[in-house]
């Protein structure tokens, strides 16, 4: 079974020989430049961030809340569970 590849002239290529050659070829592909946005960098704190979650979910849910107040009457359990949301 042969090894490798066959020479194309009547010695094989010598090391320099072929190094210039991998050069060579690597030198005519331009690289592929991909750039990706980097997403900006939240610097607040954890606990900063989890306290704008919370208040941001609060006024969703009472401003849902109130939004379809209209329609039908609140359960026990939604009438206990709106003023805490208020306190926060």
């Amino acid at each position: 079974m042969p090894r490798g590849r066959e020479p194309e002239g009547e010695a094989p290529l010598s090391n320099a020989e072929r190094q210039a050659r991998y050069r060579a070829r690597h030198k005519q592909q331009q690289p592929v430049v991909i750039v990706r946005p980097r997403r900006p960098v939240d610097r607040r704190s954890r606990v900063q961030r989890w306290r704008d979650g919370i208040a941001g979910g609060s006024s969703w849910v009472s401003g849902w809340w109130l939004g379809d107040q209209a329609t039908r009457a609140p359960t026990s359990a939604a009438r206990s569970f709106l003023p805490l949301l208020r306190a926060l």
